[in-house]
């Protein structure tokens, strides 16, 4: 299957490329970045601690697939979600980060801290879901707004 992407806002394009694709659980993840590889858009560069892409079929506070990040030990079945805020500083909501494959709050928190340049000063909270209530927000919450952590 060919995937045609394109994000000005971010700077990353893939016209006509075959993008590696995993499942995690019965969610489909499009791999954009994998694991150390350099990953960047204005203001920001990054190697990704973990494979970085988005869950298919879906859509985040920013218009895009929910981004997600895809961590050491795909038997979890928590979720950890992160609450990105902007990073012109003005303390406003931007998008969430998925955090599949992570056993704790911290382990997820620090490759979100490690997969962005400015992942410190971005992160405005984490909340912990299991399987089941992660897809039921994902598919009939209000993904437009802070999960609150």
């Amino acid at each position: 299957m060919k995937t045609i992407f394109a994000n000005a806002l971010d700077g990353l394009y893939w016209a006509d490329k075959e993008l590696p694709r995993k499942m995690f659980y019965d969610l489909e993840v499009v791999v954009e970045t994998p694991k150390y590889e350099l990953r960047q858009g204005p203001g920001w560069m990054s190697t990704p601690p973990a494979d970085y892409g988005f869950i298919a079929g879906t859509i985040g506070a920013d218009g895009d697939e929910m981004d997600c990040y895809l961590g050491p030990n795909p038997e979890s079945t928590m979720i950890y979600v992160v609450d990105q805020n902007r990073m012109d500083g003005s303390g406003d909501f931007d998008e969430h980060k998925c955090m599949l494959g992570y056993t704790s709050k911290d382990e997820a928190k620090r490759d979100f801290y490690d997969g962005h340049t400015h992942g410190v000063q971005i992160f405005r909270g984490i909340k912990g879901l299991t399987l089941d209530q992660f897809k039921r927000w994902l598919f009939n919450g209000d993904v437009s707004k802070p999960i609150g952590g």
